[in-house]
């Protein structure tokens, strides 16, 4: 079953429900979707499409309302919305139903019929469970089985989720779905609507695009704060760090409690430092039991006899089992939580020396990825939190081998060492963990060297260094004694700017062992003058003992420009006076793998390939639109064994539709010369080759010396083939 993913805004809700079921119209790979994943960042508006998907569906059942999505929901006879947070604790349907108090609990039967009928009439059911990232049973419950199709597997089921727990049902999902907040006109419209007229709004508007927040007011909560914090004239405190942001927020609900007392009484967030630690402390308590529900007389009684302070920050759920009527209470959203269990971290356990209390477990990775929120406000509220925070993070890397980027990078001061790179999945996530909490730190600077340590000196760099809140250093070895920065993005842009905050500009380099050195700057200013975007390298920055090193670990050419500028550089030999440059690292030492396309003369795949005869550890060459001087290339490569060939063009199935893309050109002289290489190249995947004009000799030498099984595709163009030959 395939997997449609849309990407649809917050403007009106019942378009957004038309984009999903009007897919029920439609069939997706012969089967109609039959499990919708919803997801979105906090406060975004699950909750309330879930509301508007249910207000669409009764409205069209008492008459109203016609348009294409909306009847889409007519296909179902009956739509029951379970709020997961209010019933976190039940694994089964049917305790799920109950505790929803759909019926009278006394009136056990008509459960009974409901869920017969549910059975019964399975394609015309709806099921909608909101908020499973505030489920407690998760996986290990009948909702799960629900969602993957083991259980009721006709009933359409929509399951709503913040973005780090959709992963659990993704695979699972026949349509993905993400809501993204508001457009930018309705963030206009909603502003206007608050704040009373269009100048205002556009006043605004304005205010949050030079304060770089425009973006954080897609989602609504906090559009909605912002309108009011503007409203009350509070539009300093709006910030770019989350922290700050939710301390005004708090600031905010506190003013409208005690705006309410007679008379009323405002004061600074600092004077309810003890009621909000003694509120945080049970919203901790509840995060780390995985629990959003609690009772209301958990809260202590000096909080109890706060109550214009309690006022906007929970909301009461109707519990008819609860020993106390309205017993239960939850917070007005999870975001709110996790700040004031911020709040009681920083306020109680930091000034005693722990992040948690002592009794706390060891921290798994899970543990730590689900606290992620209130890592970050800890560290936005204080340099003390923040050092905690990254011990806790240091000593979860050294426990759990898995997260640590460190243990599979290679030590590039190692002679012998594979040039392979590999970055998990779940170690991206780890450090996702980590600099999500440094870009909250007050004192980036101060707090560098705690965060280095918490990926054991190893950074993976998928973009820009400055993404990951890394501050502007003078000399990065002033940070760590050793270290590795990995660079995944190509583009010389992305890579000068990162090592312009490392201080690392003016370290020099060689491309190959014998070449003359120059500083990477140098460098990369040449390639950024050719103007050609598609060339670049993902490349490796390592130092120790206040060395530093620079390496290209994949080298991608797009045109003649680049690959002769390099080709120029590599061969440029030292000079004399120079060399004791010899001491230094050559920077192609660790390359792995090459990827040349458009190089159509001799001259520059001669370039090429004297920069690849320096290089002992590729393991992949990847080629396009080339010709004859291809070989020039291949015949310089000193590790064929090892290395993986691929010719011409292929990405994933769009070879089907592209006979010949991409295809390397041969004359006679060059099918022979390539015939006569490929049994070096043990592993090769992919041939697409053009041979017009080819005498049959040469055609036949080649195809009698393709006979390698790892091919995947093989295309031979303008060829004649004789009767040997295709029979072979």
């Amino acid at each position: 079953m395939g997997l449609h993913c849309l990407t649809v805004g917050f403007c009106g809700i019942a378009l957004f429900n038309a984009d999903i079921f009007g897919d029920f119209s439609i069939h997706s790979y012969g089967v109609l979707p039959k499990r919708i994943l919803v997801q979105g960042m906090p406060g975004i508006g699950k909750s309330t499409f879930v509301k508007k998907l249910a207000l669409d569906w009764a409205e069209l059942n008492a008459g109203k309302g016609c348009d294409k999505g909306r009847d889409a929901l007519g296909n179902f006879e009956i739509v029951l919305v379970i709020s997961l947070r209010e019933v976190s604790h039940c694994s089964s349907l049917r305790d799920a139903f109950r505790n929803s108090y759909i019926f009278p609990l006394e009136d056990g039967r008509q459960l009974d019929d409901l869920l017969d009928y549910i059975v019964n009439n399975q394609a015309q059911v709806l099921l909608v469970f909101d908020g499973y990232d505030e489920y407690r049973c998760g996986c290990n419950s009948e909702l799960y089985q629900i969602f993957r199709g083991n259980s009721l597997r006709n009933c359409c089921v929509v399951v709503t989720s913040r973005i780090s727990k959709a992963g659990d049902l993704l695979e699972y999902a026949d349509v993905r779905a993400e809501i993204i907040g508001f457009d930018l006109e309705d963030r206009k419209l909603f502003m206007k609507r608050i704040l009373g007229t269009e100048e205002e709004a556009r006043r605004l508007c304005a205010h949050l695009v030079k304060c770089n927040l425009i973006d954080e007011a897609r989602v609504p909560i906090l559009l909605l704060f912002f309108s009011t914090l503007w409203k009350t004239g509070k539009s300093s405190s709006f910030s770019k760090k989350r922290t700050e942001l939710y301390v005004a927020i708090v600031q905010c609900i506190l003013d409208y409690g005690e705006g309410r007392c007679t008379p009323p009484r405002f004061g600074k967030i600092d004077d309810y430092t003890d009621i909000l630690a003694a509120i945080g402390k049970v919203a901790l308590e509840s995060l780390l039991e995985d629990d959003l529900l609690f009772e209301y007389c958990r809260l202590s009684d000096a909080v109890l006899c706060e109550k214009s302070t309690l006022l906007g920050f929970l909301q009461i759920i109707d519990c008819v089992d609860s020993p106390r009527p309205a017993g239960m209470v939850s917070f007005i959203h999870k975001s709110i939580q996790e700040f004031l269990a911020a709040w009681f971290i920083t306020y109680r356990c930091i000034p005693n020396g722990t992040l948690f209390g002592p009794d706390r477990q060891a921290p798994t990775f899970e543990d730590c990825e689900s606290l992620d929120n209130v890592f970050q406000f800890v560290c936005g509220l204080s340099n003390k939190g923040a050092e905690k925070v990254f011990q806790y993070l240091q000593s979860l890397r050294v426990s759990d081998p898995t997260v640590d980027i460190s243990k599979t990078v290679p030590c590039f001061q190692c002679e012998s060492v594979s040039s392979c790179v590999t970055v998990s999945t779940r170690q991206r996530r780890f450090q996702d963990l980590v600099f999500n909490s440094f870009r909250e730190c007050k004192s980036q600077t101060e707090l560098l060297r705690p965060c280095f340590d918490c990926t054991g000196g190893t950074i993976f760099v998928p973009g820009k260094l400055s993404e990951l809140g890394f501050p502007k250093v003078d000399d990065i070895t002033l940070v760590s004694n050793s270290g590795v920065f990995i660079f995944d993005d190509p583009s010389p842009q992305v890579l000068q700017e990162s090592l312009s905050l490392l201080g690392c500009l003016e370290i020099r380099l060689r491309l190959t062992e014998n070449s003359q050195s120059l500083p990477v700057d140098d460098l990369l200013s040449k390639i950024l003058a050719a103007r050609k975007d598609e060339c670049g390298f993902a490349s490796v920055l390592a130092f120790q003992n206040c060395e530093i090193r620079f390496y290209i670990t994949e080298l991608y050419l797009h045109c003649d420009d680049h690959a002769r500028l390099l080709g120029q550089i590599a061969s440029k030999p030292v000079q004399p006076c120079l060399a004791d440059c010899l001491s230094e690292e050559w920077c192609l030492k660790f390359l792995r793998c090459l990827r040349c396309y458009d190089h159509g003369t001799k001259e520059t795949m001669k370039d090429v390939g004297a920069m690849v005869a320096a290089c002992n550890l590729m393991t992949r060459i990847e080629t396009e639109h080339t010709n004859d001087s291809v070989c020039d290339l291949l015949e310089k490569v000193r590790n064929p064994e090892s290395c993986c060939l691929e010719i011409g063009y292929y990405r994933g199935r769009l070879w089907l539709h592209s006979e010949g893309r991409g295809s390397c050109t041969l004359t006679s002289d060059g099918t022979v010369r390539l015939a006569n290489l490929l049994p070096r190249f043990a592993t090769t995947t992919l041939l697409s080759l053009r041979l017009p004009g080819c005498s049959p000799t040469s055609v036949d030498k080649l195809v009698r010396n393709i006979t390698h099984t790892t091919l995947k595709l093989l295309e031979l163009c303008e060829v004649c083939l004789s009767p040997e030959a295709a029979t072979h």
